[in-house]
């Protein structure tokens, strides 16, 4: 699955960006948005884990944050760095790899974790669990994490607002 998920972004570079830019799909994107300021500090070190082009990190180095971004999309990465070079932001890191593997960083490394799509493309329950307990290991004492995943009610109810019954 890995392989193919990876060979997806690569190739449709724009199509992450595009669907949170759909009516329905920018609530989503916004609603993040919102709990973000209600939850977040104003600062510190924040890894944006499976951060396709770049859209959260973009939002959180412009608040102040400092923002490591990581995929397992290379095409993607470079997308969301020439995004953030071009309105003259700085990333602390780019990283190149799968969510699977949190090995190269340090307990309690990050203040947050966003992980806001990665989880849609693992269907190995105990893989998704050592996901989760990487992220609370590389999470500093107090820190937080925001996790998406689906479920059976949000693709009913993205697929009735996007067919039409007549």
């Amino acid at each position: 699955m890995r392989d193919v998920v990876k060979k997806y972004y690569n190739e449709n570079v724009l199509s992450e960006l595009n669907r949170l830019s759909n009516p329905y799909n920018n609530i989503e994107f916004q609603t993040t948005l919102h709990m973000i300021d209600k939850y977040f500090k104003n600062t510190g070190k924040v890894l944006d884990l499976g951060c396709g082009p770049g859209r959260y990190s973009i939002e959180l180095l412009k608040k102040g944050y400092n923002v490591t971004l990581y995929d397992i999309s290379n095409e993607e990465l470079k997308f969301a760095k020439s995004n953030i070079e071009d309105l003259n932001l700085k990333a602390d890191e780019y990283i190149c790899g799968d969510c699977t593997d949190l090995s190269m960083f340090d307990d309690n490394s990050f203040d947050v974790v966003l992980l806001m799509g990665p989880m849609y493309h693992i269907t190995d329950d105990e893989l998704r669990l050592d996901v989760l307990k990487n992220i609370k290991r590389i999470l500093k004492d107090n820190g937080f994490a925001m996790i998406a995943y689906l479920n059976g009610l949000g693709i009913i109810k993205s697929s009735i607002h996007e067919c039409s019954f007549e």
